[in-house]
């Protein structure tokens, strides 16, 4: 069945193997899905808004069949919240190690023009649904960082690869193979000409110490 689904996209991504970027799992909450990032031997970073959707309970979340223990939104992660769309990132701990190497995170926020890279196992074009769950991935560019946020693509929107449904929660990765952002939400309708695809910068300070916070709550060991 998968290899009769569209090769290209997370949009106009093209399909890739585990072998690439492996710590880049698909966190599958029920029969819905998300993208995740290996982080540590038994943890991932996910998005906030992903475990919400989990219904408070762990064993709602799964990877490679995995079941989760635990999971820790950040402190300052409420639904309703006027300012959660700053801290939009998880942490999902396991009971047993993970497939994938973990992934380090990048040291600082890459700047306006830097080459990034978006993968994620979601939709290959707005509303294709029978496309999610395959392995995606492209590059695009950074296009503005403000508010804890970076900003990818403010192109013609179908000119470069962007984050659709089911990439939530997926990392935005640097040049050094590094997690650089989470990815929260994709704004601007396709008659703007363009989607705006946001991530959480998890260099911001304090999405940065919430993750550690999160990690001492959950007795994990994560790079924070």
């Amino acid at each position: 069945m998968l290899g009769s689904l569209p090769a290209s996209a997370v949009y106009d991504g093209m399909q890739i193997p585990d072998s690439t970027l492996p710590a880049v799992r698909k966190l599958q909450i029920g029969s819905g899905t998300c993208t995740c990032t290996v982080v540590g031997p038994r943890v991932v970073l996910t998005a906030g808004h992903c475990v919400d959707a989990a219904g408070g309970s762990a064993s709602n979340l799964m990877v490679n069949g995995i079941k989760a223990k635990k999971f820790k939104a950040h402190p300052k992660w409420a639904k309703g919240a006027v300012d959660k769309a700053g801290f939009d990132v998880a942490l999902v701990a396991f009971k047993q190690d993970l497939p994938g190497t973990p992934m380090g995170l990048a040291s600082k926020t890459p700047s306006v023009g830097d080459a990034v890279t978006v993968i994620g196992y979601g939709m290959s074009m707005p509303g294709a649904v029978n496309t999610v769950n395959v392995r995606r991935m492209g590059t695009n560019t950074v296009a503005q960082t403000d508010m804890g946020q970076i900003i990818v693509n403010r192109e013609q929107y179908s000119s470069q690869p962007i984050p659709l449904p089911g990439d939530s929660g997926s990392p935005l990765v640097d040049s050094e193979s590094h997690v650089t952002g989470v990815c929260s939400q994709y704004l601007g309708p396709p008659a703007m000409s363009y989607y705006m695809a946001a991530y959480i910068d998890i260099n911001d300070p304090e999405v940065r110490s919430g993750l550690r916070e999160m990690a001492k709550d959950l007795g994990v060991s994560a790079p924070f």
